[in-house]
């Protein structure tokens, strides 16, 4: 066999092995998956703790200077991995125990 046998050979043989491959779309929304392993956020912690830094009058509970609710911010920060100790801060009986949830 030459060299164009074993290239035509070759050719085949990776059709035939990619064949066998499928692709499938990420649907976005679906739920966790191997490309985002951190777990679904649970709204009610955010609730909770924006609800308790309102009541207490302490700055996190209010939105931000472009509207975002501090639910919004705290949704978003624990759905991209930032720890923010949500029960610490429903915990809280003043903004300045507050301030001190950090993680």
């Amino acid at each position: 066999m030459n060299i164009k046998s074993f290239s035509i050979i070759g050719s085949l043989l990776l059709v035939v092995a990619l064949s066998g491959c499928t692709t499938k779309a990420i649907e976005p929304g679906g739920g966790p998956s191997i490309l985002d392993p951190k777990p679904p956020v649970k709204s009610s912690a955010c609730s909770n703790f924006c609800q308790n830094a309102r009541n207490l009058k302490c700055p996190e509970g209010d939105n931000t200077p472009k509207g975002a609710t501090c639910e919004d911010v705290c949704t978003n920060s624990l759905k991209h991995g930032h720890a923010l100790n949500t029960q610490c801060r429903v915990d809280a009986k003043s903004c300045a125990e507050m301030a001190k949830c950090t993680p």
